[in-house]
């Protein structure tokens, strides 16, 4: 999206007045959902899989003792930034998109200022806890470096920002902009890693390095889609229009935070108290694996949110549950795939990968890869409750799914170590996913395809036997697999699980 300020006009500062010329890939027709689909697609998968890279060179270089230690102050730093921003992340995007679908495009400035601001002062508070929180786990064991604390406090607090400069951008549908901007700053951090693994630097160096590029991202991304042109010439918001996002993020926070611990590793919090930092580094590389899983199919839970926000503003509501449908279709399909093939190659993935110095990731990763499949499903089930105001649901499920995960986590962690935080984790995540399902299915009548759910899951079976057989071949093997992936989904479209996209595309 491309934005200028029309001169002449009393509605911004300077006698400037925000406009936006909408470009076709900020539409919401189905060439410019395809299209943004596509370029979060390639943003998840070159953006996890240079992830992937980098776990892997951390791993051979630091060995499962440092490893162990870089992942705990990660978890610390990512998840300050989404409890920095709260409910305002969700609520920019939200209400970015929805006034863009009212046509109403002089109203971002002020709601983007607004929702920035209050992410810059949460996301300060959420960094002072996070380095209370790192010198309280690590102090004990020895691991501690005084100069984690203020490297921490900034990293959250720029995570905080970029995390709603990434929000912004969904908003405004800019999913090619969002995908260069993630991938750059994925790529310059393997890079990095890798020469300062090379140095024999300290631990340290590697977070002040992360803290100088993800700044810079975020202030290209902010200039490429027009963020830091609407924050500096935003006039004030509007009352009316600030209670309601105030209101809107108030009740999303709960479920925000709900959602950061039971979906981002918490449980390394207890295995830094109860296990070694070798656990942690096994636990770590095994819930990457598994995120990787679920990312993928939830590709097109980030896209179609501004489109269910758009379709509300538009009062096109039987076109959103039209699209929760189709989407839970795919995203059961995509999920079953890669999961099928995490579990059937997961042993030979990590042998080549890591070495058989993690050999202990295994178990942990066939575990993981459970939730990874059934959690993506309750993607678009939140896109929709979040886009018309049915997020309340989230506010009552929030201290079950808080209560269940933390006590599975204190209770498993203190006994079995990695292994029982992998259980609590798959557990707590596979239950919240159901528990949305059903409320969906029986309050508001949003069914999801289960003779096309079956068809699915018949074909993934079968690719799993295959993919088994053929897994001791190792590179080879993984190989196959992957050719296999073109005839699971042929055989998807030749039992009409996809029937309708197709039915689409003919007219």
């Amino acid at each position: 999206m491309h934005l200028y300020f029309d001169k002449g006009s009393s509605v911004g500062r300077r006698g400037q007045r925000f406009s936006a010329v909408v470009t076709p890939q900020s539409q919401s027709g189905p060439l410019a959902f395809a299209s943004n689909v596509l370029w979060h697609a390639v943003n998840l998968i070159i953006g996890y899989g240079i992830a992937l890279l980098t776990s892997i060179i951390i791993a051979r270089g630091l060995g499962p003792h440092r490893t162990g230690i870089v992942s705990y102050l990660t978890w610390l730093t990512d998840t300050g930034s989404m409890l920095g921003g709260l409910g305002y992340v969700r609520a920019v995007e939200r209400f970015v998109a929805e006034k863009q679908g009212e046509k109403r495009p002089h109203l971002l400035p002020p709601i983007v200022r607004y929702c920035l601001g209050a992410i810059f002062r949460l996301s300060l508070i959420s960094g002072v806890a996070g380095s209370a929180l790192a010198w309280w786990s690590l102090s004990r064991s020895g691991d501690w470096v005084a100069g984690y604390a203020p490297v921490i406090l900034l990293l959250v607090l720029v995570g905080g920002l970029w995390i709603g400069i990434q929000a912004v951008t969904r908003g405004l549908y800019d999913f090619r902009s969002l995908a260069l901007a993630v991938i750059g700053r994925a790529t310059g951090g393997a890079l990095i890693w890798y020469l300062l693994i090379r140095l024999q630097a300290e631990i340290i160096w590697f977070f002040l390095v992360a803290l100088l590029l993800t700044g810079l991202c975020a202030a290209w991304l902010a200039s490429k889609t027009g963020t830091t042109v609407m924050v500096k010439n935003a006039t004030p918001i509007d009352k009316a229009l600030r209670d309601r996002v105030r209101k809107y993020a108030r009740r999303v926070s709960l479920v925000i935070v709900a959602d950061t611990i039971v979906w981002q590793r918490s449980e390394l919090f207890f295995l830094s108290r109860y296990s070694d930092p070798s656990s942690m580094a096994f636990f770590s590389i095994a819930a990457g694996f598994s995120m990787l899983v679920a990312r993928l199919p939830q590709s097109l839970t980030a896209v179609i949110f501004p489109v269910f926000s758009r379709r509300m503003g538009e009062g096109r509501e039987s076109e959103a549950r039209h699209l929760y449908e189709m989407c839970t279709r795919w995203v059961f399909a995509i999920s079953l795939l890669l999961g099928s093939a995490a579990l059937a190659f997961a042993e030979c993935l990590i042998r080549i990968l890591y070495t058989n110095q993690f050999a202990d990731v295994v178990p942990l990763l066939r575990i993981l890869v459970v939730a990874a499949i059934i959690a993506p499903l309750g993607s678009p089930a939140a896109s929709y409750l979040y886009s018309t105001d049915k997020e309340r649901f989230y506010l009552v499920l929030a201290p079950f799914s808080v209560t269940v995960n933390v006590a599975l986590a204190w209770l498993l962690c203190s006994r079995w170590g990695a292994s029982g935080a992998a259980w609590a984790n798959m557990v707590s995540q596979s239950l919240v996913t159901i528990v949305a399902l059903a409320y969906l299915w029986i309050w508001e009548g949003m069914k999801l395809p289960v003779s096309d759910f079956a068809r699915i899951a018949v074909v993934a079976a079968a690719y799993f036997v295959v993919c088994r057989l053929i897994a001791p071949w190792g590179l080879m093997g993984i190989l196959g697999g992957a050719i296999l992936a073109a005839v699971y989904f042929a055989l998807l479209l030749a039992l009409g699980v996809f029937r309708e996209e197709l039915r689409q595309i003919r007219h």
